[in-house]
């Protein structure tokens, strides 16, 4: 999520670079970039250095005036494992019932 073009672009840079993760981006500078390289979502890291980064990444957003529940959801929406319905980067799943592919077009 984001508020202008070229921050975006940088987010996604830094994500990209990193494999994945969380990273926080104002006014055209990485506030805070969490690497998260297995699949997006964790880390090899030991707990201590992970949490420090998403401490970082709490405070960041913080000054930009999102609270913790806002980050939490947007992060959670990408992820194809949970209940529901569930957008990928390839396909809509049906989480909630049959687990499978339904189709992004109606004909």
């Amino acid at each position: 999520m984001g508020r202008n073009a070229r921050d975006m672009q940088i987010a996604v840079k830094t994500l990209i670079e990193g494999q994945g993760g969380v990273v926080v981006v104002d006014e055209g500078e990485v506030k805070a970039n969490l690497k998260l390289p297995v699949a997006g979502l964790m880390s090899e890291e030991p707990i201590g250095v992970v949490a420090e980064g998403m401490r970082k990444v709490r405070a960041e957003l913080k000054k930009l005036g999102r609270d913790e529940t806002w980050f939490l959801s947007v992060w959670a929406i990408a992820i194809p494992v949970a209940p529901s319905a569930r957008i990928t980067d390839k396909v809509l799943v049906d989480c909630s019932r049959s687990q499978e592919v339904v189709p992004l077009f109606v004909r």
